[in-house]
């Protein structure tokens, strides 16, 4: 069983970079990256060679509302997908992250908790 952690997740509006669709966080199919780090960031860290150099966490929600409004803060749960392969360590109560989907920052948020 992969460790689950709670957070309090925002997305971003189209115009500041948000998906036109929103996900569905309910249905264990979203599958985004975090990358911990302020949630005023809005791009990725990018060196010469096109290359990002943020670290990538994968992560698949579990629990959320099924259906969410943009720039709204909502509970959510997630699945550290990668674990114990990944180093999550950085992922404790408290920290805050970005939502990426790609390069492209979609939301920001901050954890909450661990349920394992």
């Amino acid at each position: 069983m992969l460790p689950i952690v709670r957070a309090k997740v925002t997305f971003l509006s189209h115009d500041f970079g948000g998906r036109t669709r929103l996900p569905d966080l309910s249905s264990g199919q979203y599958m985004p990256h975090l990358v911990i780090q302020s949630p005023d960031v809005r791009a990725a860290t990018v060196v010469e060679g096109n290359v990002i150099v943020d670290d990538y966490l994968g992560v698949r929600f579990l629990a959320g509302p099924p259906e969410i409004i943009r720039d709204e803060a909502y509970d959510c749960e997630f699945e550290l997908m990668y674990h114990p392969n990944v180093n999550y360590d950085a992922v404790q109560e408290g920290a805050t992250f970005t939502v990426r989907e790609g390069g492209t920052v979609i939301g920001f948020g901050t954890v909450t908790g661990r349920c394992g």
